[in-house]
């Protein structure tokens, strides 16, 4: 017995004992029926196993058939329900009253050729339960067919197993759904992008794009206005779709942002270009049209909190009406209704509740929260044993942020916990550190509660949180509550009884199934070639051809720690025209070497081998080739399905469409886009004069004239929608250089980067090049850095400037504040500032030395971070650290040289510094510097011993000799100064 059967108290010779004592108390009157239950039964190993048995019809009710034709499925409602090992009561009993099921009738026949080929078991008792998802079999009395009982695994309205069982996701439904139930536009070269870009909605999905009938927008009204744009605010009737609790529901009401399409006559090329950048999400909620004036509109989020009108950061923020600082704001006004009676871990709850910075981390993360002990319904606790873990309930579960309802709710209501005790004696800085420390509990932990009699305090953590394996003892991934061990043990058992009858080939799939690294991997496996449909030829060569098919049962993962399999998948088989396998067991490993380099996912499902020809094939992921032509795509345009060839042939098509009423130029321009090569390439186009604005003059000189404008571009505003607008405006900037010989200097061009495509001036007949803007908005100067629109005179001028709005009142700290802050060399070096000392909460002292003791701070507003247009806050409560020097009321050298060690360089070795402060009380000044989560190397060392492999400590050896050059080349320039 091992450790875990001993902590449930399951016996497996006793448990197969009471399984055979029972044979006597059912029977399906047929001999092979029983003989194959009684085998199922035998197989059980341990207490997660299922108990395969012969189910009674009349245990079924509200039978109702959910599938046509000879295929029959029905779903029913089993009345006592599967019998489970019930961990707390160390036996096996029928927890699952009235539990759904799905009855699927079989001939006689039919039903053991199901589980047997000839005399052998296709599937363990493992695949059965964990895969197949089967409880057992009944038989109809009526019609004496037998019955294989499933979980609820079949699409309620098709009968048709979902592909993703757990989400519950049917593919042929969703896309007859949006067939059936969304609005068309009336004009079929929109209908049809559209439609395109919703065959790629899956469960994840958070924005739907679609066509919106402008009378579903109420209340439309102007929300703001510039020289460029008018954006209107409106209440969508229907409200976006979400994908909620298994099938899709509207937001109705919903308050979104109108723009206006600058060029609605460019509508199918707009859509395109989002189609193209679109692979699961858009940012757009659709397009509608104004029937009046007939323009089109873009129609997405409100990108403004309706509370405090803030920007939201992102399209997940602005979906789900996540705002930052008001989730802050909600949650320091809660402070007042708890308390733990200990300050110190009040702060740490607080800080940690905080530090939830995006809708997306707060999905990922849960909501720390201080949680009363009535709350626990705990089965047993040993007060006294402090490096147990224990089971219990907590009833009311925690806080998640409900995508639908845009709010904080407890929707997981008595969900099993892991508790750890800690003594009252011993609430150190390490217990309270370890609580803080985002890693040391893998992101698992709920919260803290408190023991009324022992006044212990208690950690509250995700169920079987454990960084050992209770099952085989060996380390697992405790983030995902995973052991690699277990994991290939269970492979195991799922392929125990399958063959490819090939032993190379059976050898090669169990060597790669051996190297599973992550739970979320696809499992390698031998595909029988009978499991493949519609098998259609895409491509061919002497060497292989291409096609492709539809994998019946479809690949097996792990998926939210349940195993599945994604029915109904379509792959691509390479099939090589191979008889040798060991010829093409190293196509296999040179095609797999070659993926995995590039991806980190697992390039291909299996093998599989076509009985006729004896030819061997490669099964991969169909989205690896382009659904169009069927050729593959380059490796790094995977991911955005992006093909050279279509793209091109789009070009082309489009040629057509416009011109630029001069023949050699417009061969010019088609030869270009012909010969583009890469997703990252710009599309050189000829654009029309008239889509430019605030045209400027920059410089004229006999040698060229240019000029600063804003193009109109639906696809770039559509791009940086949650850009602040003045960046989104630097995006849409260009610059028109006017040429003599258009012709020569572009066909002289090595490379297109960075240049639009060419425009003419219809007044004046002069040709111009179109580039993207190089040049600062404000002195018409190239930037110093191009790519984030960073102007080093510019900015080294705004701080000058701003030097009579502050001080320290102190001459020497204002010059040396003033001489780092001109030092300034890159956008992302840190501005050097004064910072009033009640900028600062939570301070608590973490380390004291012969010269400065050293304090933990949370800094309100933050830093200054520049934002591609200008330096701002992002008002983030960051972590900071301050050093106060003691007796530093009188500035010294020594002081000032301290102070101009640190570097204001982001990702340098070295710790940043932000900035000084004084202390009011004590007339000290501080340092206020970037916080070390890991504090000192003493520190990490005792924190992460077990840890600290060689390639590890290298890199910590490494890093700490690249600071000590770094400290060494200041102290040289201080030197060289003084």
């Amino acid at each position: 017995m091992n450790k875990y059967d001993t902590e449930y108290k399951w016996c497996k010779a006793c448990q197969i004992s009471n399984i055979k004592q029972n044979f006597a108390n059912w029977t399906s009157k047929n001999e092979q029926i029983d003989n194959l239950i009684q085998e199922m039964q035998l197989e059980i190993n341990e207490p997660d196993d299922m108990i395969f048995e012969w189910i009674p019809y009349d245990q079924f009710d509200s039978i109702e058939e959910i599938s046509e034709g000879s295929d029959k499925v029905y779903l029913a409602i089993w009345k006592d329900g599967p019998l489970d090992y019930d961990k707390y009561k160390n036996e096996y009993i029928r927890s699952q009253q009235d539990k759904k099921v799905a009855l699927k009738l079989y001939n006689k026949q039919n039903i053991i050729n199901e589980f047997f080929i000839e005399q052998d078991k296709k599937y363990s008792i493992t695949y059965i339960g964990e895969v197949l998802r089967i409880h057992g079999i009944s038989q109809y009395s009526n019609t004496e067919n037998y019955i294989i009982v499933f979980q609820d695994i079949y699409c309620k309205k098709c009968g048709k197993r979902y592909i993703n069982i757990i989400e519950k996701w049917c593919e042929p439904c969703q896309i007859n759904y949006f067939k059936e139930n969304l609005f068309r536009s009336g004009n079929e070269n929109i209908d049809n992008i559209i439609q395109k870009m919703q065959l790629n909605i899956n469960y994840k999905s958070e924005i739907v794009f679609e066509w919106i009938p402008y009378d579903q927008l109420n209340n439309i009204q102007e929300k703001s206005k510039n020289d460029l744009d008018i954006m209107y605010s409106a209440t969508w009737k229907n409200g976006p779709l979400c994908y909620y609790e298994g099938k899709w529901v509207r937001k109705s009401d919903k308050v979104v942002m109108l723009k206006y399409l600058y060029n609605s006559q460019n509508i199918i090329k707009f859509l395109n270009m989002v189609d193209y950048v679109t692979i699961k999400n858009s940012k757009l909620y659709g397009i509608s049209q104004n029937p009046d004036t007939e323009d089109y509109i873009m129609v997405f989020p409100n990108i403004y909190c309706k509370i405090c009108n803030e920007q939201y950061e992102s399209e997940s923020d602005a979906n789900y009406e996540w705002c930052k600082l008001c989730k802050e704001h909600n949650l320091e006004q809660n402070f007042t209704n708890w308390t733990t009676g200990y300050e110190k871990i009040d702060k740490v709850i607080q800080e940690k509740q905080l530090a939830i910075y995006s809708m997306n981390n707060s999905m990922n993360y849960n909501i720390f929260e201080w949680i009363p002990y009535d709350q626990l319904n705990i089965k047993e606790i040993d007060e006294e044993d402090f490096d147990k873990l224990y089971s219990a309930i907590w009833k009311d579960g925690p806080l998640n942020y409900d995508k639908y309802k845009n709010e904080y709710t407890r929707n997981q209501r008595n969900i099993k916990v892991s508790l750890k005790i800690y003594n009252v004696q011993n609430i150190t800085k390490r217990f309270l550190n370890e609580v803080k420390e985002d890693g040391h509990y893998n992101n698992k932990i709920f919260g803290i509660s408190q023991s009324p009699s022992t006044k212990n305090y208690i950690t509250i953590l995700q169920d079987e949180y454990n960084k050992i394996c209770n099952k085989c003892g060996e380390d697992k991934d405790a983030v995902y509550n995973w052991c690699m061990l277990c994991h290939i043990n269970y492979l195991r058992k799922i392929f125990i009884n399958w063959t490819s009858g090939n032993k190379k080939i059976d050898n090669f799939v169990q060597e790669r199934q051996l190297e599973t690294k992550y739970i979320d991997d696809k499992i390698f496996e031998f595909i029988p070639y009978n499991q493949f449909n519609n098998i259609k030829e895409m491509n061919k060569n002497s060497f292989v051809t291409i096609y492709s098919a539809i994998w019946k049962n479809g690949p097996l993962s792990c998926h939210n720690k349940k195993w599945i399999r994604e029915s109904n998948k379509k792959v691509i088989l390479e099939l090589y025209h191979l008889q040798n396998t060991n010829k093409f067991l190293n196509k296999v490993k040179n095609y797999l070497n070659k993926k995995s380099m590039l991806r980190a996912d697992n390039p291909i499902y299996g093998i599989s081998q076509n009985q006729d020809t004896k030819y061997c094939a490669i099964v991969s992921p169909y989205d690896y080739y382009c659904k169009r032509c069927g050729k593959q795509y380059l490796v790094y345009n995977y991911y955005y399905q992006w093909c050279v060839k279509c793209q091109v042939s789009d070009l082309k098509s489009n040629f057509t469409n416009w011109t630029s009423g001069n023949e050699e130029i417009d061969n010019l321009i088609q030869k270009v886009q012909s010969n583009i090569k890469d997703r990252t390439d710009m599309v050189f186009e000829w654009i029309p004069y008239d889509q430019f604005t605030s045209i400027k003059n920059m410089n004229n000189s006999k040698f060229t004239k240019m000029y600063s404008a804003i193009w109109k571009n639906d696809f770039y505003y559509y791009k940086y929608l949650y850009k602040m607008e003045q960046v989104k405006q630097l995006t849409l900037k260009v610059i028109l250089k006017y040429s003599q010989n258009i012709i020569e200097e572009v066909k002289g061009y090595s490379s297109f980067r960075k240049k639009y495509g060419i425009s003419q001036n219809p007044i004046t007949k002069d040709y111009f090049i179109v580039f993207e803007s190089e040049y600062c908005d404000k002195c018409d100067e190239k930037y110093t850095d191009i790519n984030k629109n960073w102007c080093k005179p510019c900015q080294k001028n705004n701080l000058s400037n701003n030097f009579t709005n502050w001080t320290s009142k102190n001459m020497k700290i204002d010059n040396l504040i003033q001489e780092i802050q001109l030092k300034v060399n890159d956008p992302d070096d840190r501005i050097f500032e004064w910072i009033p000392f009640d900028q600062f909460s939570s301070i608590e002292e973490i380390g004291k030395g012969g010269f400065a003791t050293i304090y933990s701070a949370i800094w309100k507003d933050g830093p200054l971070s520049y934002n591609g247009y200008e330096y701002i806050r992002n008002k983030k409560k960051t972590k900071i650290a301050l050093k106060q020097l003691y007796d530093s009321q009188n500035i010294t050298t020594d002081f000032l040289n301290e102070v101009k060690r640190y570097s204001i360089k982001e990702n340098n070795i070295l710790l940043l510094i932000y900035g000084i402060s004084l202390n009011p009380d004590t007339k000290d000044y501080i340092m206020v510097l970037e916080y070390a989560e890991g504090g000192n190397l003493y520190s990490l060392i005792n924190q992460c011993y077990y840890k600290l492999y060689w390639s590890y400590n290298i890199s910590i050896l490494l890093d700490i000799i690249g600071g000590l050059k770094e400290i060494h080349d200041i102290w040289a320039d201080l030197f060289t100064l003084h």
